[in-house]
């Protein structure tokens, strides 16, 4: 019996695994595979090496799995210390899988659209660069503006205190004119 349930298991990986990469499941029928684990191991390993045959992009993970700088030992710690993942990573797969697919008139819908939806990109970038212009000049500008504004209040100060100081000498003048005439 328990060797039953594993044979399950490991033909429903197979079958996501092969759902995956190609969107099909052309795995044999389960009265085909016989009950011995040696063959059942022997027959997944096969239906495995015909994946990774037919997928550029398993062949080049396990190219890069191969050629990792790791010995084997580290390889498999790697693996196994991320084996949790497996489950959601399942999971994420069984719902990839259970999607249903859109009908064709919608691909071809947004095929007819790609190009006006580069257009409305580009012009989209247009319009950030124009306003990136425009933020650098805004924020010029209202340095200048900050710039004269201080050193006009400084001048208007500077004003005032030369007349408060003309003020006060001719204020002064005019006291020490008037204590001296008594």
């Amino acid at each position: 019996m328990y060797h039953i349930i594993e044979k399950e298991i490991l033909e429903t990986r197979l079958s996501r695994i092969e759902n995956i990469v190609y969107g099909v499941n052309n795995m044999a029928s389960s009265k085909d595979i016989s009950l011995d684990i040696l063959s059942l191991i022997n027959f997944i390993e096969v239906e495995i090496n015909k994946l990774v045959k037919g997928s550029e992009v398993l062949r080049k993970m396990l190219y890069l799995f191969d050629t990792f700088l790791l010995e084997e030992n580290e390889k498999n710690r790697v693996v196994f210390s991320n084996t949790p993942l497996y489950s959601t990573v399942t999971s994420q797969m069984l719902s990839i899988r259970e999607l249903s697919i859109p009908d064709s008139d919608i691909y071809f819908q947004v095929a007819a659209n790609i190009y006006q939806l580069h257009i409305m990109f580009i012009s989209i970038e247009s319009v950030e660069k124009q306003l990136n212009f425009l933020s650098r000049r805004i924020a010029k500008v209202l340095e200048l503006w900050y710039e004269v504004g201080i050193d006009t209040v400084n001048d208007c100060f500077l004003e005032w205190d030369e007349r408060i100081d003309n003020l006060n000498s001719k204020m002064q003048k005019c006291c020490t004119f008037n204590i001296t005439s008594y």
